[in-house]
């Protein structure tokens, strides 16, 4: 869990404790540490691609489009 305030709330805690997980079984993250997590790397790329040069989108098909354009590009 990274601390937000939707993953930390008394619901949360509630729901996995529900579950058997207690506090001690779950793992923190500092918030705010993209570092920590490899899969922000790609959606940052994946982002600046499909945003350069100011691109904007009308539709979410266009949008679509420039994501699937964006994932192949991805080597």
């Amino acid at each position: 869990m990274d601390n937000a305030p939707s993953h930390a709330s008394k619901y949360s805690t509630a729901w996995l404790a529900s579950k058997g997980l207690k506090d001690d079984r779950i793992m923190t993250w500092p918030p705010f540490s993209p570092d920590l997590n490899p899969i922000e790397n790609l959606w940052a790329l994946l982002k600046r691609e499909i945003y350069s040069e100011g691109r904007q989108y009308t539709s979410l098909n266009s949008i679509w489009e420039a994501v699937v354009a964006a994932a192949q590009k991805v080597d």
